[in-house]
């Protein structure tokens, strides 16, 4: 994207009138590749400097969503199985008592909504992984000092470990949802 951007502000040394003109003078030649470096330099870093802020929005988003939903979310599960267990309880005679079938059935029942809360905690931990996959992979080391700066910046401040919790020690995941099942 940064070649496709800066693409017009290469200097065109190709062609025979341009190299006849600065063969001599190789200080032109140096000082249009350095023009071209700084305007290449100066996009790179304006694309960094974006990707680093629709990361932190996506990130206060899904922190605020989180925050919002989480017990909305636990606590539709958690009906949801009991009126699973319920209407069982209503369908099977009431003088059976309810037998591991009934709760097995009633976890199948409940499973689809919990896997998809699972997910989403997954997926928010995948979108910090991505993230440093993505920044590490720029090449960012071969850039001026500033954007270089601000790379190592972002390295050492954003927490690449963030997950989605339920509650203190127990993160949405689908080992969880696993765990879980077991």
């Amino acid at each position: 994207l940064v070649e496709e951007r800066t693409a017009h502000l290469r200097p065109d040394l190709s062609n025979g009138i341009s190299r006849r003109r600065c063969r001599g003078d190789k200080d032109t030649r140096e000082t249009l590749y350095q023009k071209w470096n700084q305007a290449k330099d100066l996009v790179y870093s304006r694309l960094i400097r974006s990707c680093s802020r629709h990361h932190r929005f996506v990130h206060r988003y899904a922190e605020q969503l989180t925050a919002t939903y989480k017990l909305v979310m636990v606590l539709f599960v958690a009906v949801n199985f009991l009126l699973d267990v319920g209407f069982s309880c209503m369908v099977v005679d009431n003088e059976h008592p309810i037998t591991s079938a009934v709760w097995f059935g009633c976890l199948l029942m409940s499973a689809p909504v919990l896997l998809l809360v699972c997910c989403s905690g997954e997926y928010y931990t995948d979108i910090n992984g991505r993230y440093r996959t993505a920044l590490y992979e720029t090449k960012w080391y071969e850039r001026s000092v500033d954007v270089q700066k601000f790379v190592l910046l972002q390295f050492a401040v954003t927490n690449f470990e963030r997950r989605m919790s339920v509650a203190p020690g127990i993160y949405l995941s689908r080992a969880f949802f696993a765990s879980l099942v077991k």
